[in-house]
């Protein structure tokens, strides 16, 4: 294998495991909620984290608070917990 294919093979993630995708999908939810938090910037139109943000805590047992803010501080919680 040469030096090339090394560095692309050490740059590559492969997330495969139920696991991973719900760690990632966390990530991404938190990441764009705490965009919207810091600057009031959407990631994107039609999606909206706050309620995808709500809805992950909820499948962990956690009562949302009503608040970006506060959802986002608890999934940053939530994550440190995983």
């Amino acid at each position: 294998m040469s030096n090339e294919n090394l560095y692309e093979l050490a740059q590559s993630l492969v997330i495969d495991t139920p696991e991973g995708i719900e760690m990632y999908r966390m990530l991404a939810v938190k990441s764009a909620l705490g965009l919207e938090v810091r600057t009031g910037m959407k990631m994107s139109r039609g999606v909206n984290v706050f309620q995808q943000g709500k809805a992950i805590l909820e499948s962990y047992g956690i009562k949302p608070k009503g608040t970006k803010q506060g959802v986002f501080e608890q999934l940053e919680d939530l994550m440190v917990l995983e």
